[in-house]
């Protein structure tokens, strides 16, 4: 395996995974990757086509991910594929599951043979989910206790379960290298946000409540794990100050900022290797654009 030198200067490659909950512009904030600040359907379309020139983002819906409406239409400059499915379909089912992750595998490797600027996989949480359920031959979406030994029915086996998440982790972390190592210049991932409890088992005998945080919607440790594995692990948010100082945040109007450092509930974001200065501690949140992010990864 050939080492390189980091050397100096900006990265040839970056790997964003663009977290939070539902209607706070995680998915629609990707156009930004392709036309920049620029709004390609308002007036700015001219400058946001010359922007864009000469380069191609797609972007993946993983089937499942109901986020797809929020995608951008298709231009000379996006590509979007989406599933919409079947009805009567048993989403839950194991070979639904396996069939889903065959699909989309096929679709990745192709989209990667195209060589496109920028890819983005819109829903790595339904991802982790197929992949797991496959593993447990649609137990996890069927909500089975896995506790239960499926031969004689007893609840004999309390570490069932704890294999099952150890073996789904495992293949999803290779499909994270495999995301990472890719030649696209710019591979990201969306996924969803949700609360996960922080309590040590002393703190629950003496009946502490435990402290909640928003991490990656994904389930067991590989939450935690998953953000490691990015260069930039950034939240969705709507707050009234950013560090750009606009018009909206002298105004106190929340608008949409993207959350770069651990502040208030949301755990687990940052840009590796960047620079802190204390404004951008008290204030950890940019605009939802792609110009505002790089200006940022020019500090690490």
């Amino acid at each position: 395996m050939p080492m390189v030198s980091r050397g100096n200067g900006e990265f040839k490659k970056l790997r964003p995974l663009i977290s939070g909950v539902t209607q706070c512009g995680k998915t629609f904030s990707l156009r930004t990757f392709i036309y920049g600040n620029y709004d390609y359907w308002g007036e700015e379309r001219e400058e946001a086509i010359e922007y864009a020139a000469g380069r191609h983002m797609v972007i993946l819906s993983v089937p499942g991910e109901t986020g797809y409406k929020a995608l951008p239409p298709d231009t000379d400059n996006i590509s979007c594929f989406y599933e919409e499915t079947v009805p009567g379909t048993d989403i839950a089912s194991g070979e639904y599951s396996a069939s889903i992750i065959e699909d989309f595998n096929k679709l990745y490797k192709e989209c990667e043979k195209n060589k496109p600027d920028i890819l983005f996989i819109d829903g790595g949480h339904v991802l982790y989910d197929h992949l797991f359920n496959k593993g447990t031959n649609g137990e996890w979406l069927n909500g089975t206790d896995m506790s239960i030994n499926p031969k004689t029915g007893l609840a004999t086996d309390k570490y069932r379960a704890a294999r099952a998440h150890d073996t789904a982790q495992k293949v999803f972390i290779n499909y994270l290298g495999m995301y990472y190592s890719s030649p696209i210049p710019i591979l990201g991932m969306t996924v969803w946000e949700d609360w996960k409890g922080s309590q040590s088992e002393s703190e629950r005998a003496a009946g502490i409540e435990a402290a909640r945080y928003l991490w990656p919607a994904v389930a067991g440790a590989m939450s935690i794990k998953m953000p490691g594995k990015f260069d930039a692990r950034l939240s969705a948010r709507l707050e009234k100050r950013c560090i750009h100082n606009c018009d909206k945040s002298k105004r106190g109007e929340e608008h949409y900022v993207w959350q770069f450092w651990n502040k208030n509930d949301v755990r687990g974001v940052g840009v590796k290797g960047l620079t802190m200065t204390p404004g951008m501690i008290d204030r950890p949140w940019i605009h939802q654009s792609y110009p505002a992010l790089q200006a940022l990864m020019r500090r690490v």
